[in-house]
């Protein structure tokens, strides 16, 4: 695979992480994204790959969420409400109407031009 086919960002069970490479330990690591516990992983003797050890850390979470009673976090769905001024929402949705898009497509733009 070429480099530019690689990623660092792995998925599982609806859980989504980045790796980390720490150029002082020469470890990889990371901890799931879009969820305030925090569950971390990283590469060691144990594991294949950092993809085994970061399945790993989601199995544990969630059994350690049902042994404990606990409802585990959902990650990010992809859904959130922007509130902004009636007036702002107003000319927002004119303009993108007159542009031929939805609102919902100028904020995904400002907000992949943000990130």
């Amino acid at each position: 695979m070429s480099e530019a086919g690689r990623s660092n960002m792995l998925s599982y069970r609806g859980y989504s992480t980045f790796v980390r490479y720490d150029t002082a330990s020469g470890r990889l690591y990371g901890k799931l994204e879009g969820v305030r516990a925090y569950v971390d992983y990283e590469l060691d003797d144990r594991y294949g790959s950092v993809e085994e050890a970061f399945r790993e850390a989601v199995d544990d979470y969630l059994a350690y969420c049902e042994d404990a009673g606990i409802v585990p976090e959902k990650p990010y769905s992809g859904k959130f409400n922007v509130r902004v001024t009636p007036t702002l929402h107003a000319a927002a949705a004119a303009k993108a109407d007159r542009e031929g898009t939805t609102l919902n497509n100028v904020v995904k733009e400002a907000l992949a031009a943000y990130v």
